[in-house]
């Protein structure tokens, strides 16, 4: 599976960029070559959470001025990320250019509302963040209107029983979307970095990676449901 992904967050652009991180730093553990794009010019921030933003020289708009090799940093093993400044525009020949110097397994863009275009046309498959409050999935099925997109991710699930009571089932949400179900992400506190180091949170991501590399992975593997039996939790959520 791999190939080019984007990756838009109905309404909130940091949870998409700290999702797209930890994926694409699993990848990279296991032994992928990942090229990761940011591509939020209204509020980059990957180069802080991959802890690299002490390092950034030039921006993906500074290729054809240095070559695409200068703009690249490397967080760990495996791991390429081009940073982008604020305001700055995203030229496709640009992305295009570190890509072909790198020749990568797995291309991540995290996008926003402005540069969703630019970076569905470079890729093969592109997920649709959201949460289930009414007001998130009212603006995740805008966009699936508009755009094409292969899948969506449920995210802010709190794997509590009141919590999923007062839930739309996951039948209702992918109706209303028109797209599949891809991944479950666990609420967690983005601006503690402890809590994005906690079991479900990883485990998670763990998933969704394996489902980017094309194994058969289950949508809650290995993540716990407090005061609810998982067979009762799935007949609850999926009807």
């Amino acid at each position: 599976m791999l190939g080019a992904w984007s990756i838009l967050h109905a309404t909130e652009s940091l949870l998409a960029a700290r999702f797209v991180s930890s994926l694409a730093n699993t990848l990279a553990a296991n032994g992928k070559r990942v090229l990761l794009f940011d591509l939020s010019p209204e509020c980059p921030a990957l180069d802080i959470l991959l802890g690299v933003d002490g390092r950034v020289v030039y921006t993906l708009c500074d290729i054809g001025r240095v070559p695409p090799c200068d703009v690249l940093l490397s967080p760990c093993k495996n791991l390429f990320f081009v940073p982008l400044g604020v305001g700055e525009q995203v030229e496709a020949s640009k992305i295009t250019a570190v890509t072909e110097a790198v020749t990568p397994d797995a291309v991540l863009f995290v996008t926003t509302r402005s540069t969703f275009t630019v970076a569905r046309s470079l890729s093969d498959g592109a997920l649709l963040l959201t949460d289930p409050s009414p007001v998130a999935l009212r603006a995740a099925s805008a966009l699936t209107s508009a755009n094409h997109f292969d899948g969506f991710v449920l995210t802010d699930f709190l794997p509590v029983r009141e919590a999923v009571k007062g839930m739309p089932a996951l039948t209702e949400m992918a109706d209303l979307l028109g797209i599949p179900l891809f991944g479950i992400l666990p609420q967690t506190d983005l601006y503690n970095i402890h809590t994005v180091r906690e079991k479900n949170f990883l485990t998670a991501i763990e998933n969704m990676t394996g489902r980017l590399m094309g194994e058969a992975v289950p949508l809650l593997r290995g993540i716990s449901i407090e005061g609810m039996r998982r067979k009762r939790f799935f007949t609850r959520i999926s009807e």
